[in-house]
C-alpha cells in the first residue's frame, strides 16, 4: 500500500516512477467546466491503476462530485472490455487560489489489461448513481 501511495504522490507532481509498472496510454475528453489533467495508468502484478486530476476550467462555476463524475473505459479492437464511474476527492472542486489551480483526484483500480487496450476517461455531467458504468464496478 506505501508503494501505491508514493506512486500516486509522485504521478500528481508530475514525477511518476514505479519500476515494475507497464505504462498504458490514456485519452482524456475534458467537458462541462472539468479539465482531465495529469492522468496515468499502468499495470503492475495483475491490476490496472488508473489515476489523476481534475481541475475547474475558466469561468465555470462550483462543480461538485454530486453532479458530476468521470467515465473510465477500457476498450480494445473498438469492443468495451472494462468500465467503471468514478467521482474524485475533495468532492467539490477548489477554487484557484493565489495563481495555484485547485485539484481534485481520482483513483481507479480494475483486472489487469492487455498492453494495446485503449483507455479513456471522460467527465460525465451526471449522478454517478444514474449512469450506466456504476453498477459495474
Amino acid at each position: 500500500m506505501l508503494k501505491e501511495t508514493l506512486c500516486f504522490v509522485s504521478m500528481l507532481f508530475g514525477h511518476h516512477t514505479c519500476s515494475d509498472e507497464k505504462a498504458l496510454t490514456v485519452r482524456c475528453t475534458s467537458r462541462n467546466g472539468v479539465v482531465v489533467c495529469q492522468t496515468h495508468a499502468g499495470n503492475e502484478r495483475g491490476k490496472t491503476h488508473i489515476s489523476g486530476s481534475v481541475e475547474k476550467g475558466a469561468g465555470a462555476a462550483n462543480i461538485h462530485a454530486a453532479s458530476t463524475h468521470l467515465d473510465i473505459v477500457a476498450t480494445r479492437k473498438g469492443k468495451v472490455i472494462r468500465s467503471v464511474a468514478t467521482g474524485f476527492f475533495p468532492a467539490t472542486l477548489p477554487e484557484t487560489r493565489q495563481g495555484i489551480r485547485g485539484r481534485s483526484t481520482f483513483d481507479v483500480r480494475m483486472g489487469e489489461l492487455p498492453p494495446d487496450a485503449e483507455i479513456a476517461v471522460s467527465v460525465h455531467r451526471q449522478p454517478m448513481r444514474l449512469c450506466p458504468y456504476s453498477a459495474k464496478r
